[in-house]
Order: structure tokens, then C-alpha cells, then sequence
């Protein structure tokens, strides 16, 4: 029997998840080095990826259907309430730079594969929220919304959303892999050009 598809997902992301989480801001943050003004920037390099590929992913009728909730699944109005809480007017945040390189979003399928990254992040979020309360006194409501995202409902969140992926990507498992190696190494490469 083959492998299902959050293993292979799991499986053929791994070396590019583990590269994420060695960029300069993640070993900051883990290192509890990380000031404000990084954080922030941090912030503004997610924002500049997930806001437009958010805007190619939303709406989808095919996914809301199978049970998708895009209203608690967005992550750039939770990156928005971050950055006016360290200081940026809704005014610059309109300005700050957009990744033209996304990954493909042209099907349900590669868009759970994007999914899968973004809300894979979530679980991590939860450490990483606890090292920034400690290093920087942050808390949900003063710029922590983004990585403290569905607090203690993260795991039910991601069940949910590990159902949805196994669902919506039979017969399309090999896009929804590609979708999520695509957006690994193209998130990667926005960070670490915008460092």
C-alpha cells in the first residue's frame, strides 16, 4: 500500500521545512535574540507572501464546499492586527512590498498544498508564541495574532484541516506535493532575498 498523502506531504517537504526554520529570524526568535524591529520585518516578509497568494486562493467554492472555512483560515488579517500593533498604519501596510513569485494556486488541489504549509506553520506557532511572550512580552492582542492563531484550538484546527487535504487531494496528490514543495522554496527564497 502507498504512503497517504500527509505522509508523503510530510516526507517530501521535510529538508525544506527544516531550511525555514534555520533562517535568521526563526533562530532569533528560538534564540530569544530577535528584537522588535526584526520581528516586525519578519512580519512584513509573511505579509508580502500570503496576502497576494490568500487573494489567488480565495474565494473557492469547490473547497468551501468539502468544508473549507476561509474566514478562520485567512492568515493576513491576522499579520495586519500584528503589524498595527507594532506600530504600522493600515496606510504602509498597503505599501509593503508583495511577492510577485507564488507558487501555482490554479486548483483545488495545489491549493491545499499551500494549506498544508501555512497551517502546517501553525503548530510551531504555538512555540514560537511562547518565545516571543518571553522575549519581547508579547501577547496575542499586542502582535502575537499571527503565530498564536487559533490558540488552544490549534490542534482541532489542524485535524480539520488534515481531513480536508485528504479529501480534496485524491486522484491529485502528486499537485497537491508540488504545491507545497513550490510554496516551501518559494517562501523561502522572498525571506531570504528580503533579509
Amino acid at each position: 500500500m502507498g504512503s497517504t498523502i500527509m505522509e508523503r506531504l510530510r516526507q517530501e517537504t521535510a529538508e525544506q521545512h527544516e531550511r525555514m526554520e534555520e533562517n535568521r529570524y526563526a533562530r532569533g526568535i528560538m534564540a530569544g535574540s530577535l528584537d522588535r524591529a526584526g520581528y516586525r520585518r519578519y512580519l512584513e516578509l509573511f505579509y508580502g507572501f500570503i496576502r497576494p497568494a490568500e487573494e489567488r486562493i480565495y474565494p473557492d467554492a469547490q473547497l468551501q464546499a468539502q468544508g473549507l472555512d476561509e474566514g478562520a483560515r485567512r492568515k493576513a488579517p491576522l499579520l495586519e492586527r500584528d503589524l498595527q500593533a507594532l506600530g504600522l498604519g493600515a496606510d504602509e501596510i498597503g505599501r509593503l512590498p508583495r511577492c510577485g513569485e507564488l507558487p501555482d494556486l490554479s486548483t483545488p488541489a495545489r491549493k491545499l498544498g499551500y494549506l498544508y504549509v501555512l497551517e502546517g506553520s501553525t503548530l510551531g506557532g504555538q512555540i514560537i508564541s511562547r518565545k516571543l511572550a518571553a522575549s519581547l512580552g508579547l501577547e496575542p492582542d499586542s502582535g502575537l495574532r499571527y503565530f498564536h492563531a487559533y490558540g488552544d484550538d490549534t490542534r482541532s484546527r489542524w485535524l480539520e484541516m488534515r481531513s480536508l487535504i485528504q479529501q480534496g487531494s485524491q486522484g491529485q496528490e502528486d499537485e497537491t506535493v508540488a504545491a507545497a514543495r513550490e510554496t516551501f522554496a518559494l517562501l523561502e527564497r522572498w525571506v531570504e532575498a528580503s533579509a
